[in-house]
């Protein structure tokens, strides 16, 4: 459980502006509200990292997560630690919507072989923590646990 001093120890910072496609890009780390209002979106995409504690924000209609990982200096979706999503606003807070990459790894499991990076990957995601992102996207943790339970009823079927 992570507590109060924790959730705000977390640091809020401007990360970079990079150019993607001919568009001026503004990723925040840990984002404020008033950095949101800065962004003016009514949709997000987020890059959350368990280890570091960290979550990268940036407007949904200027790149893709693929886009957005090299930049950050992550190579794959794959990668154990990295919680890929998107996300609504609304009244400077943002909202879980999906995460089209994990209901996906998670649905065609059965086509996955059991020793795979990306099982690998899954069941080290759903051995973290991720209560310190609800600070950032609300409803994160539930939708992780959500997955969670969902990867869990069919590994036991596709380990049988």
């Amino acid at each position: 459980m992570i507590t109060s001093k924790q959730i705000i120890s977390l640091t809020e910072r401007y990360e970079n502006t990079f150019n993607i496609n001919g568009r001026e890009l503004v990723i925040f780390v840990n984002p404020t509200k008033d950095d949101l209002k800065v962004s003016k979106a009514k949709k997000l995409r987020f890059i959350a990292d368990c280890d570091k504690k960290e979550v990268y924000v940036w407007n949904s209609y200027f790149a893709i997560h693929n886009s957005v990982l090299g930049r950050l200096g992550y190579h794959t979706h794959f990668e154990k630690n990295l919680f890929c999503g998107g996300c609504d606003i609304a009244n400077n807070t943002t909202y879980i919507t999906d995460s089209d990459y994990l209901e996906d790894v998670v649905k065609n499991l059965d086509k996955i072989s059991y020793d795979s990076i990306a099982l690998e990957s899954l069941k080290y995601k759903f051995s973290k923590n991720w209560e310190w992102l609800d600070k950032y996207v609300v409803g994160s943790s539930y939708y992780i646990t959500k997955i969670k339970e969902k990867f869990l009823k069919k590994l036991a079927k596709v380990v049988k």
